[in-house]
């Protein structure tokens, strides 16, 4: 497990409506890449108000130096009004991030 720092808002100033996740993960080695993408699985009736991203940290062949890595998902899909919150998964762990509204 990776030490992740992440905040998740939703702004309903905006047209259209946007979500914005971002924050940060512990990397280990200086050219570690990070990604962050929606998990989409076909026929799933999971929960309607959560977001689901996976978290991939693509390891480096760099010398080892501890650094923060950002990352940010932005949406605006019309079911982000419906979103309670967002789950971040990264390997066997997971990160369940409550949203914040702005109006």
């Amino acid at each position: 497990m990776r030490n992740i720092a992440a905040n998740a808002m939703l702004n309903l100033r905006d047209q259209p409506a946007s979500l914005f996740v971002h924050g940060s993960v512990l990397t280990f080695r200086m050219d570690d890449r990070v990604v962050i993408s929606r998990v989409v699985q076909a026929g799933d009736e999971g929960e309607r108000d959560s977001l689901r991203l996976v978290l991939v940290v693509a390891e480096g062949t760099g010398p080892y130096k501890g650094t923060a890595k950002s990352f940010v998902f932005e949406t605006t899909d019309p079911e982000i009004r419906s979103y309670q919150k967002v789950h971040i998964r990264y390997g066997l762990s997971s990160l369940v991030l409550p949203i914040q509204v702005l109006s």
